[in-house]
């Protein structure tokens, strides 16, 4: 996580990033202690394939096995991480990675961001 913050791209395995598009929210999430915790989140300001990315940059990604990078404009480190447990992810029933990827509504993000 510390790469995303320092270079503001995160790099992805996933083959399709559904409802991920410039402009929307992504929060990361990481575990501090025992518990899983939003430790930030950032507006994405475009994805790139493979295809696009410079040659050590895409020789990065193969041996990593990404598939995407994801660039973003703005970054909020969260000081301290919120807990899951706190908010209305801890009461979902998928837990650590399988929330990879997950898509949330706007609704959802602005009361997960809010809660205290």
């Amino acid at each position: 996580m510390r790469q995303v913050f320092e270079v503001r791209k995160y790099y992805s395995g996933m083959r399709s990033i559904k409802g991920w598009q410039i402009g929307s929210i992504v929060i990361f999430l990481k575990k501090v202690g025992k518990a899983d915790s939003i430790i930030g989140y950032g507006v994405i300001k475009g994805i790139e394939t493979l295809d696009n990315l410079s040659g050590d940059e895409k020789a990065l990604c193969q041996k990593h096995g990404w598939k995407v990078a994801v660039r973003f404009s703005d970054l909020e480190r969260l000081e301290p991480p919120k807990p899951l447990k706190e908010t209305t992810i801890g009461e979902w029933d998928v837990k650590g990675r399988l929330l990879h990827g997950r898509t949330l509504s706007n609704e959802e993000i602005k009361l997960i961001l809010e809660e205290d």
